[in-house]
């Protein structure tokens, strides 16, 4: 008998495209999952299914329900692509079992902000319904920052606010272990829905296996689910579930007869249930819809047709076009980096954890640099607190020094860099640690009325190059260099706001790197022994 990580389900091949067949881009795709009462979901489920019951670690029995959230960009079907349209949509399901005692999920029905709604209500039955939508999405570096979800009321209204985090994913509650999650919640393959004739209608999805993060919904409620008496009105959540973009094939029923549908999605987003909350995974994936809106116009400027550029890069003409849809991650970073080059782009992966907490944990030259700036403010009379957390209104992070001078009640916000990092997500991040300072120096008691900023990067040439590269913006932002910023720290004064740029030497750096040019010299002189 298969276990969750080897069931047949996560080799399943997608299906084939067919004439009525759509394809569409989902953006700002978000999904909340609540656990139920298993008995008020058998309730309201179709003859034959039955609800995907789990025991909690508490010992209660929970059944699932999900609320799906997304925008469609480029929506079109394969017998007209040159019509396109863009629109919100809303999908609600339950997590259950068929008559064949399969997993799947039961469709209640869609949200669509688009009169496109009645086209599958009037061909297949489903339960489409039309609904005045808005999704608003700030997103940083790949991660979900705030997620907004708004429905007018009606069949389906809703209210939901999101945050996301890069808390990675953990077992959850009634679970196994992560796969067997990730199976019933994540990837469901067989699905269906109660037709407008009364019958049972079927739908298929497919979608590559997922890799969610934990995220948090400040407020989610849904009309369906409340309509339903499967969740209150008012009830709490604190998790939910985000990803940016991702693509999506619609395959439509075979036979306008039968009525069965087949739903193909790839790429999409995901979910997780914990306790008695509502619970958000966020998927942090490449922007695929972005980047190749980002390729093409680079193309344009350089006013090559599509054939020229594959040439170019030595790729085939399909390979440029799958990145300029939007399926980026169709191709292998070498593709990419072979029709970047042409255009005088660049690729970078970039592997990331708990924000900066990678770079952090691979560079002992930041923690060194922090210990300095301490050293120096508590000598300057300072009083000091390093790696400061928060959570404020959604908005995570940490400062990495934070500062107070009593006399003058002067807070300081200290930004550590051993490596200059991306300018803009510099100036925003630190933008925000200043904006919430003094919240935080309230929590810590100390009463201070002015907030100053210092940017502290480590003095090599790279460094200084990289800032260089960027001297008006830097210059801008932090106006203040070493000798303003050495006779400002020892004594601060309140009408001017210290806005600094440092550039430290780091000392422990500067003894390694002469250890290591000591050990080369006798190599190089091709002289023997030993040091």
């Amino acid at each position: 008998m298969p276990t969750a990580a080897t069931d047949p389900a996560w080799r399943r091949p997608r299906p084939r495209r067919r004439w009525l067949d759509a394809t569409t881009i989902l953006v700002d795709f978000a999904l909340v999952t609540f656990d139920v009462d298993p008995g008020r979901l058998a309730a309201v489920l179709p003859t034959g299914l039955v609800p995907e019951v789990r025991t909690l670690d508490d010992g209660r029995e929970r059944g699932f329900v999900s609320a799906v959230s997304f925008r469609d960009v480029d929506f079109r079907f394969a017998l007209a692509p040159v019509v396109r349209r863009s629109f919100f949509q809303t999908n609600y399901r339950a997590y259950v079992r068929g008559p064949a005692g399969g997993r799947a999920v039961h469709f209640f029905g869609t949200t669509l902000d688009s009169v496109w709604s009645v086209i599958p209500r009037r061909v297949w039955g489903m339960p489409w319904h039309r609904g005045r939508t808005s999704i608003e999405a700030t997103w940083a570096g790949g991660r979900c920052m705030t997620y907004r979800h708004r429905c007018e009321p009606g069949w389906g209204g809703a209210d939901v606010d999101l945050t996301g985090t890069d808390e990675p994913l953990r077992r959850l509650d009634g679970f196994v272990d992560l796969d067997d999650a990730a199976l019933v919640l994540t990837h469901p393959l067989d699905g269906f829905f109660a037709r407008s004739d009364g019958r049972l209608g079927r739908y298929s999805v497919w979608h590559e296996r997922l890799r969610p993060t934990i995220g948090a919904a400040q407020r989610a409620r849904y009309e369906v689910f409340e309509r339903l008496g499967l969740v209150a009105s008012g009830r709490s959540r604190t998790r939910s579930c985000s990803s940016r973009a991702s693509s999506s094939t619609c395959c439509c029923p075979r036979s306008w007869l039968d009525r069965r549908s087949a739903l193909s999605i790839r790429g999409t987003g995901t979910a997780d249930v914990s306790g008695s909350e509502a619970k958000i995974a966020i998927v942090a994936r490449m922007d695929t819809v972005g980047f190749g809106r980002g390729f093409k116009a680079l193309r344009l400027r350089r006013h090559l047709r599509q054939d020229d550029l594959a040439d170019e890069a030595g790729v085939s003409r399909g390979a440029i076009a799958r990145i300029e849809q939007g399926h980026a991650d169709r191709v292998t970073v070498e593709t990419l980096e072979k029709v970047a080059r042409p255009l005088g782009a660049r690729v970078i992966c970039r592997l990331t954890w708990n924000g900066e907490g990678l770079d952090r944990l691979l560079d002992a030259d930041h923690a060194a640099l922090v210990e300095q700036v301490v050293r120096l403010l508590a000598a300057a009379g300072w009083l000091v607190a390093t790696e400061v957390s928060f959570n404020v209104w959604g908005e995570r992070g940490s400062i990495d020094v934070l500062a107070f001078h009593a006399v003058t009640r002067i807070l300081l916000v200290v930004e550590v860099k051993s490596v200059v990092p991306d300018v803009q997500a510099t100036l925003v991040t630190l933008d925000r640690k200043e904006r919430l300072a003094l919240e935080l120096a309230r929590a810590r008691g100390w009463d201070a009325t002015v907030v100053a900023k210092l940017l502290v990067v480590r003095n090599d040439r790279t460094s200084r190059r990289r800032i260089e590269a960027h001297a008006a913006t830097f210059g801008n932002a932090f106006p203040d260099r070493a000798r303003q910023i050495r006779t400002w720290l020892a004594a601060p004064d309140p009408r001017r706001r210290l806005r600094g740029l440092w550039f430290l030497s780091n000392e422990s750096h500067t003894v390694a790197r002469q250890r290591v040019r000591a050990q080369r010299q006798p190599t190089e002189r091709g002289e023997g022994g030993s040091l």
